[in-house]
């Protein structure tokens, strides 16, 4: 079984930089429409938001969560080896991108004009996927969640490497790439370890 969740940054990541065309990436959260954003060359990592704006109202997050919207130099986010390859499914994998950010001595910013509104109807995205489809098996959902957070603790306990695994060894194989006037749609095999 294969991580399913948060791959596509860095399979976009080492897709498009295979040339030098970009500077800086903008990781988004696909659920999430700006209301208030300067997608802009960052002078250091930055989340583009303070709040969301949602079914429940609007949140304000504190400035420690770095995750969701955010613009990151191309080697910034190559110096930290971007995203852990560990995480399944949902949660943690901000925090550990944080981590990896704080410990190779680059500081975050959080863009306090930044806002955006989250989709409605997007519940659908804490579903886990299994094989490319989506699955309504709490259990594994819940399963999934578990082992993200224990190896977070292990992470920030400093009982595991941080940075070993990332940019640098995630295995896929190129499929299908489109492309048209918005997007660039990359259809991928992820390869085992």
């Amino acid at each position: 079984m294969l991580p399913t969740q948060y791959l596509h940054r860095v399979i976009g990541y080492r897709v498009s930089s295979a040339g030098d065309d970009f500077d800086y990436f903008c990781l988004h959260d696909a659920d999430m429409l700006p209301l208030d954003c300067n997608y802009g060359m960052p002078s250091a990592p930055l989340r583009l938001y303070s709040s969301i704006l949602s079914n429940e109202g609007t949140r304000e997050l504190s400035s420690v969560c770095f995750g969701g919207m955010v613009s990151i130099s191309r080697n910034d986010f190559a110096a930290v080896n971007g995203f852990s390859n560990r995480f399944w499914h949902w949660g943690k994998e901000d925090d550990n991108f944080l981590l990896r950010l704080l410990l190779t001595g680059r500081n975050p910013a959080v863009d306090t004009k930044g806002s955006f509104s989250e989709i409605k109807d997007s519940s659908d995205r804490h579903r886990p996927t299994v094989e490319g489809q989506r699955t309504n098996n709490k259990a594994l959902g819940k399963a999934y969640i578990k082992n993200n957070r224990q190896y977070q603790y292990k992470v920030a306990r400093g009982l595991t490497p941080l940075l070993d695994e990332g940019l640098a060894n995630v295995g896929f194989e190129l499929i299908e790439k489109t492309e048209n006037d918005q997007y660039t749609r990359l259809r991928v095999r992820l390869l085992p370890d």
